[in-house]
């Protein structure tokens, strides 16, 4: 008797009951690093960011004094240093000695050149934010934990880790973009009202927004919310086939948004998949064509697309009511958010929550989602998630079946360098394509030949290349052999399956995709013997009776 066990490797909306490790940074060393350069915060050397080195503690403290605004009344010290090794940072380290930031090795050693470890760093940047270890807001031994619980990190760092060059660029970045203790205004809202960054660096990154201070910017109730933007959300009709089509009868339903007046809109990918077709039926009851498709990405879960201007009766319009975007790296866990969509397929809904998490890790570190707290349902997918001020932080796309409003969003800087022009393929061109890559995806792992021990367990990685959605299931034709349990994502790629021995013998695990994606070779076959089973113990006499 075989038992089939299945395994879904995509949280498409209210499909998903995953565990939450912890996160990381969401945006790239070198994005990072880029932006602090542009600000003047970071400079390069002869071959670069030298990214991948480890730094030293002295353009550590170097960064902090820029961060901190101090490094010109640092270069105008002329305090000495009292240290024997300052070298090329000494003016700088003689400043940040005498102001209490740092201290050295030794009475007379820095370590100028020695490399800085992670909790260094972090130490030196809660200075910058207005954190006092000398009074207690944290200490050496548990910088680490109290930077994961700020969002400073996200549970990637240990104790005894090196500083790359990388790290110092992300976390710094990261810094940018949190409170300053006991405020409201940021790290780099500080450094731009103190002139330390200028508007005419900020305009060259995805940071100009601290040009304009949220301050200013209005905030609105819920009712405002719903009616000043709801208008700018539609509900995606989805057609499977060309026969629904020409019956004006979907298949499915979704939501998604405008984002420019010429009709750019985002919606989510899993929204596209299997599709021939996709319409669009505004709030006020006119439906549209999708007539191109400028960007998917089916990891993310993201798209943008095209809307006709002419509606199916023929009437034009001039433009569209949008959103605007906002930098999703800025939100905080506990800012209010709204959810404009179209929970279960009915048109115009609003919900309310918090954000729970700001990059929350699902099922892989490099696919951060925002975690928040609005009620969604089946029908949501594609919906805006929106801050107080109107501006969408992310695009609703899954939620845990298991939690309590525990809801997925894709953050919005995921579309914010899509090129936004150009006519992009059709929906049927898109599925085309997407059935081409299930067709070719394959199965590997990294083992398949496995020799146990009766009660020894082994985990097996198996990886996928599939587009999108896949689903991978594993047989047993033994099952007094083996039994098996698929563990967490590792990443969207790959899934570790847990293989116990439970009985003597040979047992064949197949593993194969469960949707109709892959060929007639993209199975893994896992051999499996179990050897050393104890004997059954032999049953013991009736109680009184003795063998002669």
């Amino acid at each position: 008797m075989k038992r089939i066990f299945t395994i879904v490797l995509i949280a498409a909306l209210l499909l998903a009951a995953l565990s939450l490790p912890a996160a990381a940074t969401a945006l790239s060393g070198t994005d990072a690093a880029a932006t602090l350069s542009a600000l003047g915060l970071l400079q390069g050397t002869g071959d670069g960011f030298e990214l991948e080195r480890t730094a030293t503690r002295a353009e550590a403290l170097t960064m902090l004094l820029r961060l901190l605004g101090q490094e010109e009344a640092a270069l105008r010290s002329s305090a000495p240093c009292p240290f024997d090794d300052g070298g090329w940072a000494a003016g700088r380290i003689a400043y940040a000695w005498e102001t209490g930031l740092v201290q050295g090795q030794s009475v007379f050693h820095f370590g100028s050149d020695d490399p800085a470890s992670v909790r260094d760093w972090l130490t030196m940047l809660l200075r910058a934010m207005g954190y006092s270890d000398a009074q207690g807001d944290f200490t050496w031994a548990g910088v680490i934990a109290f930077a994961d619980s700020i969002g400073l990190s996200h549970g990637e760092f240990s104790a005894s880790d090196a500083l790359l060059r990388e790290d110092m660029a992300c976390l710094s970045y990261n810094a940018l973009n949190l409170p300053m203790k006991g405020e409201t205004g940021t790290l780099l809202q500080k450094l731009y009202l103190d002139g330390v960054v200028s508007a005419a660096a900020l305009r060259t990154t995805r940071l100009a927004h601290v040009l304009s201070d949220a301050a200013d910017k209005p905030v609105y109730s819920g009712v405002e919310i719903h009616d000043n933007f709801s208008p700018a959300v539609f509900l995606v009709e989805m057609y499977y086939s060309l026969e629904e089509l020409e019956n004006g009868e979907p298949g499915g339903h979704g939501s998604g948004f405008f984002i420019t007046p010429d009709g750019v809109a985002a919606l989510c990918a899993h929204e596209l998949d299997n599709c021939e077709a996709l319409r669009i039926t505004t709030l006020d009851g006119r439906k549209y064509d999708v007539t191109g498709v400028l960007f998917y990405d089916t990891l993310w879960d993201a798209a943008v697309v095209r809307i006709s201007r002419t509606d199916l009766e023929g009437s034009s319009v001039s433009r569209f009511p949008y959103l605007t975007m906002a930098d999703s790296d800025l939100i905080r866990a506990g800012e209010p958010v709204y959810t404009l969509s179209n929970s279960l397929g009915y048109v115009d809904s609003i919900t309310d929550g918090m954000i729970s998490n700001r990059s929350r890790n699902v099922d892989d570190p490099d696919y951060l989602c925002i975690q928040h707290s609005a009620p969604c349902a089946s029908g949501s997918s594609g919906g805006a998630l929106l801050n107080v001020h109107g501006e969408v932080v992310g695009i609703q796309f899954a939620s845990f079946v298991n939690g309590e409003n525990m809801n997925l969003a894709v953050p919005i800087n995921v579309i914010s360098g899509v090129d936004l022009t150009g006519a992009g393929q059709t929906v049927a061109q898109v599925k085309e394509s997407e059935d081409a890559k299930k067709a070719a995806a394959t199965l590997s792992a990294e083992q398949t030949e496995f020799d146990l021990e009766y009660g020894d367990s082994v985990k097996v990685l198996i990886s996928h290349d599939a587009p999108g959605q896949a689903t991978i299931r594993y047989e047993i034709d033994s099952w007094d052999v083996v039994e098996c349990v698929w563990g967490k994502f590792v990443t969207k790629r790959a899934v570790p399956l847990t293989i116990k021995a439970i009985g003597d013998g040979e047992a064949e695990i197949t593993v194969s995709f469960a949707d109709g994606t892959g060929g007639e070779d993209s199975s893994v076959v896992l051999h499996v013997t179990v050897t050393g089973t104890p004997e059954e113990p032999e049953e013991p006499l009736p109680s009184g009776e003795t063998e002669r």
